[in-house]
Formats: structure tokens, C-alpha cells, sequence
């Protein structure tokens, strides 16, 4: 079985991260294949699938801020996609989405076979008006009942930046710094240069001590419900919403 992670980062990312990742997966022992370029996440996951599908039958991505605990939890997640001739993510939901309850399987590190894609209609990865990156996979495959598999968190470091979690649809909540089972790790937030769990989740790859059995926020904790979720986030300053709208304009 051979086992290979594509991953992208713009220019301009944070090189520590960069370089944390990088020590991280030659660790563990698992390639890695690294883009630098500005384009969208979406487009390039589609250009990646088109170079490489038909040939290796499994194409898998991580987020340049994602982290696999060892080597056999990535193997674990390829012999599964393998088997099942399916494909497996971390579980995510689109808070910013009407469709922010439904689940699906995440590109922070998603395994892909080819029956699967073939299967579903080969979609695009592309974010859709209800759908964010790579969701079309999995509301296809909830569609026709094609089963998949989602690994779920289990509990995260910090609180995002309004001071309440996300919301993983009626499981629970993640946010800064987040361990899912299985063995995996997601920051979302290295884009923007907050270090502090990424180098929290490396040290421990770098001494293999292991994924750490509790953290400072768990996802399925009660108090969520009934206190911090009832808490709406403030929304998006206007000049920010724009500045964003305007990079994903230029990048497409």
C-alpha cells in the first residue's frame, strides 16, 4: 500500500509552520507532497485529483495545519479507504453555511479512492453556494446512501477569537487547536500565525508521547450547550467580509 499526503500553502504562509510540518510528517515516516502557490484550496485539490487519481487509485490531502499523531494513524485511515473502496475526513461543519448542521468529511486530511470518486460522479472539490471545500463529496455520497466514514474531535485548546466554539452539528463543538480520534490534529488557525497549538501537537509527535488523552476544552461537554453555544458570534466586520470576498475573487 503506498501511502502519500498532498498539501498546499500560499506564499506568505507562516515558514514555521511550514517547517513544523514538514518535521513532523518525515518524523512519523509519511511523504509529503507540498504546493506552494496562491490558488484556491478547491481548484487545486481538483487539479491534484485530475494529475493523479486514474494512476495511484487513492489520492489523500492534509491542511498545512493539520498533524497525524504517527505514521499508523494515517495507515489506518488508508487500509480503511482501501478496503472500503470508499473515502474517510475529519468531521466538519460550515458554521458560516445554511447548511452549518449537516457533517461532512473535511480536506484538513481527507482519503479519497477512485471507485468512490468515480462512483459519486467524479465531483468537483470546489466550495459550492451550499457547501464549503470538498463538501459535494459527502452531500453526494448522503444522497445515495454511499457509506463513508467521518473521524470525529475530541477536544480542542483554545476558543476561536469571538470567544465561542464552532459547532460540529448535533455532536458537539470544536475549535483552536482541535484532536480528533483516530490520531489527528487541526489548528485552524495556522493560516493566520497562531502557533501555540501546533507546537503544542508537534512536541508531542517530535517525543512520541502520543495523542493527549484530555485537553483543556472536550467537544462533547454539556456546558457548551446550555452556556457558551447560546452565545451568538458577533458578525463579520463589513471591510473584513469584503477583503475576503475580494482575495477569493483573484484567486480563482
Amino acid at each position: 500500500m503506498q501511502i502519500e499526503l498532498n498539501s498546499l500553502y500560499w506564499p506568505g504562509t507562516n515558514p514555521e509552520a511550514v517547517r513544523i510540518h514538514r518535521a513532523c510528517f518525515e518524523h512519523i515516516g509519511v511523504p509529503v507532497r507540498y504546493t506552494e502557490e496562491r490558488i484556491r484550496h478547491g481548484r487545486w485539490m481538483d487539479r491534484v485529483i485530475a494529475e493523479r487519481m486514474d494512476r495511484d487509485g487513492i489520492v489523500a490531502f492534509v491542511d498545512i495545519d493539520a498533524l497525524a499523531y504517527s505514521r499508523a494513524a494515517v495507515e489506518n485511515a488508508f487500509r480503511y479507504v482501501e478496503r472500503t473502496k470508499s473515502f474517510l475526513g475529519l468531521a466538519q461543519s460550515s458554521n458560516h453555511l445554511q447548511t452549518r448542521m449537516r457533517i461532512f468529511a473535511a480536506p484538513c486530511f481527507l482519503v479519497i479512492s477512485k471507485q468512490a470518486f468515480d462512483t459519486l460522479g467524479r465531483p468537483s472539490m470546489m466550495p459550492r453556494t451550499f457547501g464549503d471545500v470538498a463538501q459535494e463529496l459527502s452531500t453526494r455520497a448522503d444522497a445515495v446512501g454511499f457509506p463513508y466514514r467521518t473521524l470525529y474531535p475530541t477536544g480542542f485548546r483554545e476558543l476561536p477569537p469571538h470567544g465561542t466554539p464552532w459547532r460540529l452539528g448535533s455532536y458537539g463543538h470544536y475549535g483552536i487547536g482541535t484532536d480528533f480520534e483516530g490520531g489527528f490534529f487541526h489548528n485552524y488557525y495556522g493560516r493566520e500565525g497562531r502557533m501555540d497549538s501546533i507546537s503544542d501537537a508537534a512536541a508531542a509527535i517530535m517525543n512520541d508521547s502520543g495523542q493527549p488523552a484530555t485537553l483543556p476544552y472536550m467537544c462533547r461537554d454539556e456546558k457548551f450547550w446550555t452556556e457558551i453555544s447560546e452565545k451568538a458570534p458577533p458578525p463579520e466586520p463589513r471591510l473584513r467580509k469584503w477583503a475576503r470576498k475580494l482575495r477569493r475573487a483573484f484567486t480563482r
